[in-house]
């Protein structure tokens, strides 16, 4: 038995995929974009992306979750990787530990944060109203 049920692929122009880069680059006035390849660079293979993207001396990227973010630091130490969902109190260590920039988006997560004995990078989210990761937000009354 089959386990495809119609004959797929897909194909990536890796000229076009940094053509695509430095011309974002150049629509921000020489800012550097930070890649987004979460969901396996949205299923077009994240390691082999960042790696692309590395050798041309990109060295910030952006994930969903914390697993995608550790898959990455195995192959790659010396890049910066943003967690852009939501980690927990727990995994703050391993956060740590593999030098990951996580999104800081609630109160109880800063609270976990003040406490924390070393330093953590983090990327502060503010709710503009849409609720997209914790109702309970630092857009909220301060304490």
């Amino acid at each position: 038995m089959c386990d495809r049920y119609r004959e797929t692929w897909l194909e990536i122009n890796l000229s076009n995929l940094l053509d695509n880069y430095y011309k974002m680059k150049d629509i921000l006035n020489g800012k550097t974009p930070i890649p987004v390849v979460k969901a396996d660079a949205y299923g077009h293979g994240a390691k082999e992306v960042v790696g692309l993207l590395r050798a041309s001396g990109v060295s910030f990227f952006a994930v969903s979750l914390l697993e995608e973010a550790l898959e990455l630091r195995q192959i790659y130490q010396d890049i910066d990787i943003l967690v852009m969902g939501v980690i927990s109190k727990n995994q703050l260590i391993e956060v740590f530990e593999n030098n990951i920039i996580f999104t800081l988006s609630d109160v109880e997560m800063l609270d976990a944060v003040e406490k924390f004995h070393g330093r953590l990078r983090f990327h502060v989210k503010f709710d503009s109203g849409m609720n997209r990761l914790d109702k309970r937000t630092l857009a909220h009354p301060a304490r």
